[in-house]
């Protein structure tokens, strides 16, 4: 086991640890290892310990929003074993179906080393991360209701970091996250390649 050094870089009292939601996020990405993000929801001031635990295979880690900003705590947080979700005009938390917001993160685990498309169906709107890059944006909602699709390069035994943010404005909601390559028919990204 390796020591672990924890050093403080923002002080208890910044304005984000303040506020009637404190929060702190603390992220850390080397290139080549594998990455970490914490969050921190503390109810008083005090002294915290930070534990890292494995991944676990079987889902994306959401968090729902009652607004359409991804702001405040969330009302729901759960595994999603995948994303693919019709809600019609039906709850998608469990008082909101209008103006409510999702964000699902992890990690993405291909079977194969290649190009793969990862598409997004998104009723209203949506944003795809990949390795932390935005690789689909289709938060407008001019763009509701249309698949959008982006190219990606994906490696064998290479945890890719995921995250998909969802808004849900009026109407219809629903929303997909799919995936095809060379040897992957099109096809929902199976549970067992999504990690939380």
């Amino acid at each position: 086991s390796k020591a672990i050094t924890v050093t403080e870089t923002r002080t208890g009292n910044a304005a984000s640890l303040t506020g009637d939601v404190p929060q702190l996020f603390v992220r850390e990405k080397v290139s080549g290892l594998p990455s970490y993000t914490a969050i921190y929801s503390p109810t008083k001031t005090g002294t915290y310990t930070l534990a890292a635990r494995h991944l676990m295979k079987g889902g994306l880690a959401p968090s729902y929003f009652d607004n359409q900003h991804l702001l405040q705590a969330p009302v729901i947080q759960r595994i999603d074993p995948t994303v693919n979700f019709n809600w019609g005009t039906g709850l998608i938390t469990s008082y909101g179906r209008d103006y409510v917001s999702a964000r699902w993160s992890g990690k993405l685990l291909p079977t194969t080393s290649e190009q793969y498309t990862l598409y997004v169906f998104a009723e209203d709107g949506a944003r795809l991360y990949i390795d932390h890059k935005l690789v689909i944006d289709a938060w407008d909602v001019a763009n509701s209701g249309l698949e959008s699709k982006a190219v990606v390069s994906l490696s064998k035994g290479t945890y890719h970091d995921i995250k998909l943010e969802y808004k849900e404005e009026t109407g219809s909601a629903r929303i997909s996250l799919k995936w095809s390559s060379y040897s992957v028919s099109k096809t929902v990204i199976p549970t067992t390649a999504l990690y939380h």
